[in-house]
């Protein structure tokens, strides 16, 4: 369903064209309003995406989710908030690819708009619309870049500039797809064995494609998380004194910076 006001249909064609949705729990109403009064300030149309809520997963949620893999891949087993959290994301991927259009933004709902959010938004399509043809797929508009791993692309604003993220961050509140790199994402995202900010992360990091704003053009708000209020558990510990969720993670990491730097040096900027 889109939420379009009639007053604002004006506005929004003079607009970049963006699939924008917003992931929102049924039980978090208020969460809906605050974030589409923002949307409907600045003109924008979205669609409202009802995300698969973790306290009520179904048995056929829980047969993409692989406990064994997840030990593996991260030390720890996945609640199942998190579980509902990647299943969502792969439908807003899935409803993105449907719709036709070129870019997908996908938003939850605890995200702060930037002030004139529908005219940076413009300036953002037009940079990335200059980059070579299959050069991006997936950008970050949540959170920036360390400035070891990024290159710069174009200015967005006085504020923000977009570039180049050779080890992409990890943060899902805001990410900008292009339908490869949604296509990417949902072909090979089950079974799940990480929260999906890890697994947007290392497929953007392998492929050398992602993007992101510097500083964040989307923050959060802050608030506490409705999907995942208590943060990942840390239990068990290794030899080395690290949890087994840290340990898993300091590998991957080092794994992802030697991709990182490697894909530097294809590009020339290392």
């Amino acid at each position: 369903m889109i939420w379009l006001p009639a007053a604002l249909v004006p506005r929004i064609m003079e607009c970049c064209v963006v699939f924008i949705q917003v992931i929102n729990l049924d039980r978090s109403e208020e969460r809906m309003a605050a974030i589409g009064a923002a949307l409907e300030r600045e003109g924008v149309a979205y669609s409202r995406l009802p995300a698969t809520d973790g306290r009520s997963l179904s048995a056929s949620d829980r047969i993409l989710y692989s406990a064994s893999r997840s030990i593996l891949y991260t030390g720890r087993r996945l609640k199942d908030s998190e579980i509902g959290c990647y299943i969502s994301h792969v439908r807003a991927a899935n409803a993105f690819l449907a719709s036709g259009d070129n870019l997908g933004l996908v938003l939850e709902d605890d995200v702060k708009l930037p002030s004139d959010f529908s005219s940076r938004l413009q300036r953002l399509r037009e940079i990335v619309d200059e980059m070579e043809a299959g050069s991006w797929e997936v950008g970050n508009l949540g959170k920036a870049p360390t400035p070891k791993y990024r290159k710069h692309v174009g200015t967005l604003d006085a504020e923000h500039e977009v570039v180049r993220a050779y080890r992409f961050p990890i943060r899902a509140s805001a990410v900008l797809w292009t339908r490869q790199g949604a296509a990417r994402f949902v072909a090979e995202a089950y079974p799940i064995a990480a929260p999906v900010d890890v697994k947007i992360q290392v497929l953007a990091t392998l492929s050398g494609k992602g993007v992101a704003t510097v500083p964040e053009l989307i923050p959060t708000s802050g608030a506490v998380s409705d999907i995942d209020p208590t943060g990942g558990p840390r239990k068990g510990q290794t030899r080395t004194g690290l949890s087994l969720p840290a340990a898993a993670m300091k590998i991957r990491q080092g794994v992802l910076r030697r991709v990182a730097r490697r894909n530097m040096r294809k590009a020339g900027t290392a």
